[in-house]
């Protein structure tokens, strides 16, 4: 498992900082800065169902949340490549 799976991006937790009626918002931002994709399948083919032409910033998405803001710019730049895990979600 990477990173982010460790980290828990997905989920906004009540003891993460984040109240959880901010939670269906949170996880529209994870997916909006690119670190989680949302997909499904339909007639047994991969289906994006949504792909943000632009990413939004990663540090908006971590420090909205407690348990991220002792990030540090220098940890957010040591999370995986987006940009290459997402080229390769819109070619499937």
């Amino acid at each position: 498992m990477g990173l982010l799976t460790f980290m828990c991006l997905r989920l906004a937790r009540q003891d993460g900082g984040a109240h959880s009626d901010s939670a269906i918002d949170i996880g529209k931002e994870v997916v909006d800065c690119g670190l989680w994709y949302l997909a499904g399948r339909e007639d047994g083919e991969f289906v994006s169902n949504r792909n943000p032409k632009e990413f939004a910033l990663i540090q908006d998405f971590l420090f909205r949340q407690a348990r991220f803001r002792h990030l540090k710019d220098e940890d957010v730049a040591q999370l995986p490549e987006r940009d290459m895990e997402w080229t390769m979600i819109r070619k499937s």
